[in-house]
């Protein structure tokens, strides 16, 4: 396996305090214990916020008052994760909160983000073209988008491919992250070739089938894997649309991670699986791990 990759020895979990990021927090600290890793939870006090709030007159807040609103930040994140049993650091930054985040993973050598699900508010709006689109564009360490209870291990990691040099590299990450995991390849595919009067759409499909079997062995041996990583691997090849695929097996396995390589320049809207990756995160039931290219 590539000498770089391991498992993440540092991770950096972002919260606005509320219970809507129980989640990532729950799976950040598992994560955390199954690979003896460091946590750092992170919230964001927006300078914005602070400023209306110390200009709104009699109700406005002092410079005290502003401390200590960061104190109680730090109680609530030290109550939220006192019985983790797992070594963390408590940081409460301020800024805007993508480059905050960033700014504090690179300071803590963070090797992984992991973040909640797509919402409308606070820390948040992590919807398409905010943070989630800021981190996946700018972070040099793979994201985690939580969206289930972390209660156990992901029983199995499934990586969407397109045979890029970004979906290779997503599956290295997989691997070195989760090296025991059980990891299914995915990719879906078309006919090999159009449909046309007089063809038989059957078959047309099974050349397609064969065609992504082949490719998908020369795109798995063009990777460095262990060879127990290798003898472990599933493919999963399947005609139709990626992201109805992913959607329906999410439906019936939630508990699965999926990975995604990103080609990292211009947000969630390059993703190498074209136009599917951007309904993605809005699709699957899944926690979802992007990984953008070195």
């Amino acid at each position: 396996m590539n000498p770089t990759l391991a498992r993440p020895r540092s991770l950096l979990v972002a919260t606005d305090l509320s219970s809507r990021c129980d989640r990532a927090i729950d799976r950040a600290v598992l994560l955390a214990r199954e690979w003896g890793a460091r946590l750092v939870v992170v919230t964001v006090l927006e300078k914005a916020q602070l400023g209306e709030l110390q200009a709104q007159g009699p109700l406005a807040l002092s410079a005290e008052e502003a401390l200590q609103l960061q104190d109680q930040a730090r109680r609530r994140l030290q109550a939220e994760l006192g019985d983790a049993a797992v070594p963390f650091d408590l940081e409460v930054a301020h800024g805007a909160v993508g480059p905050a985040l960033l700014r504090v993973a690179a300071e803590r050598g963070c090797d992984l983000i992991v973040t909640g699900s797509a919402r409308a508010h606070g820390l948040g709006r992590l919807v398409l073209g905010s943070t989630v689109d800021l981190l996946v564009r700018r972070s040099p360490v793979p994201v985690l988008v939580v969206r289930q209870r972390g209660r156990r291990p992901y029983p199995r990691l499934v990586v969407a491919s397109d045979w890029s040099a970004p979906a290779r590299r997503a599956l290295e990450v997989a691997a070195a992250s989760w090296p025991e995991a059980p990891i299914t390849v995915f990719h879906a595919y078309g006919a090999a070739y159009p449909a046309r009067a007089g063809v038989d759409l059957a078959l047309a499909r099974d050349a397609g089938g064969e065609q992504a079997t082949r490719t998908a062995v020369d795109f798995i041996a063009a990777s460095t894997l262990p060879e127990a990583v290798r003898r472990r691997l599933q493919l999963w090849l399947a005609s139709g649309d990626p992201g109805l695929l992913l959607q329906a097996h999410g439906w019936r396995h939630p508990y699965e991670l999926v990975v995604l390589g990103t080609a990292g320049r211009n947000g969630l809207a390059a993703m190498l699986l074209g136009s599917v990756a951007e309904r993605l995160l809005d699709m699957v039931e899944n926690d979802v791990l992007l990984v953008r290219p070195v």
